[in-house]
């Protein structure tokens, strides 16, 4: 039995689940390779009126779901509404988009004619981390069900709960299993798995590359967290933004949809943010910084997790930063009004954090909470860490960010992208095209200007994804 406690009231049981045996796993994926070969012979409007159904039957229990999802993952609560909310309009967009994304594709020229049908795969294994659970779940689920795919799903068994109750709601060829490493590795591993769609941390990326690989099994690394850390923009109500609530920043971007084939290799890392010597300091760009850099107590992929900054522009850059944190860092219980950050995830989070806290470390906003009878960790700057130290290179998920000040600019693309770092950058500057310049020097598989995690579309990858594509050629003529 998984029992998940509250993780800013960790005396307090939010509820349990029962976990999973590899037996168990097994039973779960033949069941959902029966499910499967009906649902593929599903017409397409009979699938998307199932996800159509889930998304109102999920924003009817919006409320509710939003505060099991603060109790159990200590996000705050404008935060799990956000989530929960992005999650209900990709699956619409999912339902909008399927159509015209599954149509088969005609080719006509000298050499023949080609139809190309795009075809499920079979069982999808989609395993998910626990810091953005529901959203990262749904971007794996919703086109998968809509291509015609049964999904397995596994939680993190550190966020179980909130999914349990969705995958009831939109029930279908969509099934549940919980546990931790065992339970995934039997999962991937499964003979019936077609395509493994994972998101997580670089160790849980090897192994399951390790089982999926040993099978000749494709799978899609939609890694980290990209889900989080939106900064600018015109977002939503709780994605930060134009309307500045608390916690998201973003604007109208795809949920982590960042085009093309470069989800591959998104594990672990740590992103960074490059602020040039002409960026402007002012405090509604800092005040967004600050969120970013904190959303979900910083346990976040796509989070600006390690700053570089002119060294002649250091100081300033540590008095805004700090004057920032102190008009919008507030760090207590997730349910409490005026919260912007809650605790870590568990115990031993808590204490990695802690132990990154360097000699210059600068506690950071407001603290109303109690590190006893919570996983809460004070959130602070380090200033100029040395660059070996693990807060600089090292993967990690906590409230503790470095900034280093850099005298040779052209150092920076090498130094903002080595170690472990993720490959995601953000370029800072007043003057744009300076900006797109000094981007294109990264080795990075994304690199936003002046925004942060903001794509600005969908892109139809997501959907096609989750399907194989079968050729019919005939001769000319």
């Amino acid at each position: 039995m998984i029992r998940r406690e509250n993780p800013a009231r960790v005396a307090e049981i939010v509820g349990s689940v029962a976990e999973t045996s590899p037996n168990e796993v097994d039973a779960v994926v033949w069941a959902a390779d029966a499910e499967f070969r009906r649902w593929r012979a599903t017409a397409l409007d009979e699938r998307l009126a199932l996800l159509t159904r889930a998304a109102e039957a999920i924003e009817d229990a919006l409320a509710d779901l939003s505060v099991l999802l603060a109790r159990e993952t200590g996000q705050v609560l404008g935060d799990c509404r956000a989530e929960i909310g992005h999650a209900v309009r990709h699956l619409r967009w999912v339902v909008a988009t399927a159509p015209a994304a599954f149509a088969d594709e005609e080719i006509h020229d000298g050499w023949g004619n080609i139809v190309r049908q795009r075809r499920p795969y079979g069982v999808i294994a989609a395993i998910v981390p626990g810091n953005a659970p529901v959203l990262l779940a749904m971007i794996k689920i919703a086109p998968a069900l809509a291509a015609g795919n049964a999904v397995v799903l596994k939680p993190s068994p550190l966020a179980p709960l909130t999914l349990d109750r969705i995958v009831r709601l939109i029930g279908g060829p969509l099934r549940i299993v919980h546990g931790g490493a065992e339970t995934g590795a039997a999962l991937a591993g499964h003979e019936l798995v077609r395509r493994v769609a994972f998101t997580g941390g670089a160790s849980g990326g090897r192994a399951v590359a390790a089982v999926a690989g040993g099978r000749l099994v494709p799978a899609e690394w939609l890694g980290g967290d990209e889900s989080r850390g939106w900064l600018g923009g015109d977002g939503a109500a709780g994605w930060l933004g134009g309307d500045g609530a608390a916690g998201w920043l973003g604007g109208t971007h795809a949920a982590g949809w960042l085009g093309g084939d470069e989800a591959a290799g998104w594990l672990g890392g740590s992103d960074s943010a490059v602020f040039l010597d002409d960026a402007p300091f002012d405090d509604p760009a800092m005040d967004r910084l600050v969120r970013a850099t904190f959303a979900t107590g910083g346990q976040v992929r796509m989070a600006a997790r390690r700053l570089f900054v002119p060294a002649t522009r250091l100081k300033d850059f540590v008095e805004a930063y700090e004057a920032a944190a102190a008009r919008v860092l507030v760090t207590g219980d997730p349910l409490a009004d005026g919260v912007t950050m809650g605790p870590v995830i568990s115990a031993a989070a808590q204490k990695a954090a802690e132990l990154m806290r360097g000699d210059d470390c600068r506690d950071l906003g407001r603290f109303d909470a109690d590190p006893e009878t919570g996983y809460f960790v004070r959130p602070c700057l380090v200033v100029e860490p040395d660059p070996r130290d693990p807060v600089v290179s090292a993967e990690r998920f906590a409230p503790v960010v470095p900034v280093l000040g850099y005298r040779d600019e052209e150092a920076v693309p090498a130094a903002a992208t080595n170690g472990d770092a993720g490959p995601v950058v953000t370029v800072w500057s007043a003057d744009r095209e300076r900006a797109m310049s000094f981007a294109r020097r990264f080795e990075a598989g994304v690199v936003f200007v002046n925004c942060h995690g903001q794509t600005g579309v969908r892109h139809t990858r997501c959907l096609t994804a989750y399907v194989r594509n079968c050729v019919i050629h005939t001769p000319p003529g």
